[in-house]
């Protein structure tokens, strides 16, 4: 993955309309303590192998959008909102690592998983569609914070359950997010799943913690979560 760190106002814009464009936090819900919930941080070798509940539903809202590639065809966006209220903070705390897609030692952070596999069918649907219509020639999957996270986990899927057209995939720009996958072979999780390193590019602002933690352990930044519960 490739990281650029930028003070950029135009990516603070990007970030913050990508996070709340579906819904805005539910004032009436109740205040949850970070340092609870982070309370008990998993060991990514002590991890399940069980697989993700295929029935979760996913708290993130999303949407598609079309646009004229430079080259020439069209390119299906899929943009994943992030991060707004309780349920979504549910799925970030869900750390505990299981296997991904049946890849030995690839591990993935089991909420974003899961939320990833509630969408994945529709997304699937639309891509497969669109595809096979002629109507696009390349998708691209974008996202903030968590919504980045599963849009990088669902570009994978995609590419390992449709690896004749993994060379549709025009890339993955996330917004904020922190490492998904955990994995101590030497190659990466990208290219586990028939793609390049460098097909995801994620932007993070220099004081940003969240891109500095792994989805596995957030044990680094979890005294200071602490402090603005």
């Amino acid at each position: 993955m490739n990281s650029l760190v930028t003070d950029d106002f135009l990516s603070l814009i990007i970030s913050a309309v990508t996070s709340t464009f579906l819904k805005k936090n539910d004032e009436s819900q109740e205040e949850i303590s970070m340092a609870a919930m982070l309370s008990e941080v998993p060991n990514p070798k002590q991890a399940s192998t069980s697989p993700a509940l295929k029935g979760s539903v996913c708290p993130c809202g999303w949407y598609m959008a079309a646009e004229d590639i430079e080259e020439g065809g069209k390119v299906l966006i899929l943009v994943v909102e992030g991060s707004t209220g309780l349920e979504t903070w549910a799925v970030n705390v869900g750390i505990q690592p299981v296997e991904f897609e049946g890849i030995e030692g690839l591990m993935v952070h089991k909420g974003m998983y899961e939320s990833a596999l509630a969408m994945y069918g529709e997304v699937e649907k639309v891509f497969l569609e669109q595809i096979g219509s002629g109507s696009m020639d390349k998708i691209e999957f974008v996202g903030h914070s968590l919504g980045g996270s599963i849009a990088a986990i669902l570009m994978c899927i995609f590419s390992l359950r449709h690896p004749t057209l993994k060379n549709r995939i025009n890339g993955c720009y996330t917004y904020g997010v922190p490492a998904v996958f955990y994995y101590e072979g030497d190659l990466g999780p990208f290219t586990l799943a028939g793609l390049s390193e460098s097909i995801c590019t994620n932007i993070m602002f220099p004081y940003d913690l969240v891109p500095r933690s792994t989805a596995s352990d957030f044990s680094l930044i979890a005294p200071f979560l602490g402090n603005i519960s």
